[in-house]
């Protein structure tokens, strides 16, 4: 059955969120560390770790090694004190962090072993008198556009892991939409990793919208996590609402935030640093597949009161009061607690369960247009700027032709 597992960031934010679920008895079965907690010499990390051992012993523990950060623009190494703690890793000195030169793939290539090396041995959490390993080792990985450079350097981390390391193995495939939209690069991506003596796969789309990347896009997304899914593997991969879709078709797991955003969050080479921070109230509307910003979220409860009934520990709480006030009076832990429970039920209803996933954006789509009929031409403001009321349903169309496409093959003709 899938799963979802939290990505927990390097900020305080994500600490708190932590601590609200596992407060209200939210099941958490596992997390997602980015290397630099493990760098960083702070001991919150450790608390959320015991405390999820404690709860959930069979948690999957996986660390992010970041190695996309030697890809960003010189500007973005300069300001974040944290990429530079993974540069050392290699030896790169702070002085030195300016220099293009240091950081392309031929000269990575020669540090490629020691990089595999230094993430391994960080990667482990040491507590007290005892290490706790990750349940999956990730070997270091670098975003390709194309099978380039970056790619190669990517299989070679992993043929060294694999000779190297006697642990359990998600190979990662770091991919943005120029691969993705690039049907021979999958079929390159498949034949290269399918054979590989790992024990799963863990994919990271870059610069994806799951809401308005071309439906090209998406399936190509999609012909890559089942053709790895048809090796016998586990198959994870970063993504949020677009996961609960591959959930149904066969994927193991998705990681996603925790958190609420103004637009889905893509992890860019640019800006996917994880300091960005968050902007404007959203509540993850389940019947919707969707998080609106709150003025639609009013609306759309004003209009049809009857579709939102949520069990969660924060709504029930304004469950016997009024649902019209929880975006306004609630903050983003509590909205991610909503979140998280959300995540875990698509997980478990969703999972292998294609049929009941479109049956149910069938139906969001409906009220989708029947709320649209009835704001037309309504707007409100926000920061100065007039925006339409309307929700935009483009996304639930393509969703449902990946599910279409990919729920009645018995093999992926790519």
């Amino acid at each position: 059955m899938g799963i979802y597992i939290p990505y927990m960031r390097l900020i305080a934010k994500d600490d708190k969120k932590l601590q609200k679920i596992f407060d209200n008895d939210i099941d958490v079965k596992g997390l997602m560390l980015d290397i630099r907690r493990l760098l960083s010499a702070r001991t919150t990390y450790i608390r959320s770790v015991i405390e999820l051992l404690e709860k959930n012993p069979s948690s999957i523990l996986l660390v992010d090694p970041r190695t996309d950060s030697f890809q960003v623009d010189s500007s973005v190494r300069q300001i974040f004190p944290t990429l530079k703690r993974i540069y050392k890793l290699i030896g790169i000195k702070e002085n030195e962090v300016s220099n293009d030169e240091i950081f392309t793939p031929m000269n990575i290539s020669t540090k490629i072993e020691r990089l595999t090396d230094k993430v391994f041995e960080v990667s482990k959490i040491h507590i007290v008198d005892r290490t706790i390993n990750p349940t999956y080792f990730i070997p270091p990985y670098f975003v390709s556009s194309s099978i380039d450079a970056w790619y190669s350097l990517t299989l070679r981390a992993i043929n060294y892991a694999i000779d190297k390391y006697d642990h359990p193995i998600l190979a990662p495939i770091a991919v943005d939409v120029s691969f993705l939209s690039n049907g021979e690069n999958i079929r390159q991506a498949l034949s290269d990793y399918s054979q590989m003596n790992v024990d799963g796969y863990l994919i990271l789309p870059y610069d994806l919208d799951e809401y308005r990347s071309p439906y090209g896009i998406l399936h190509n997304l999609a012909s890559l996590v089942i053709g790895l899914k048809r090796s016998g593997k586990k198959v994870f991969v970063h993504s949020a609402e677009f996961g609960t879709v591959l959930l149904s078709l066969g994927v193991d797991a998705i990681i996603s935030g925790m958190c609420i955003r103004r637009t889905p969050r893509k992890p860019s080479l640019i800006e996917g640093i994880s300091e960005i921070g968050q902007v404007e109230v959203h509540v993850y509307t389940y019947k919707l597949f969707n998080k609106l910003i709150h003025y639609k979220f009013v609306m759309l409860l004003q209009l049809f009161p009857e579709i939102y009934q949520c069990e969660c520990p924060l709504c029930k709480y304004y469950k016997d009061e009024n649902y019209l006030s929880l975006p306004e009076e609630s903050d983003y832990d509590d909205l991610s607690l909503h979140y998280v429970y959300w995540k875990n039920i698509e997980a478990k209803e969703y999972s292998n369960n294609s049929k009941k996933l479109i049956n149910d954006l069938e139906g969001a789509k409906e009220i989708i247009e029947q709320y649209n009929e009835k704001v037309a031409g309504k707007y409100f403001f926000s920061k100065n700027k007039q925006y339409e009321y309307k929700i935009y349903s483009n996304y639930i169309d393509k969703w449902l032709r990946i599910l279409e496409t990919f729920g009645q093959r018995d093999s992926i003709n790519l």
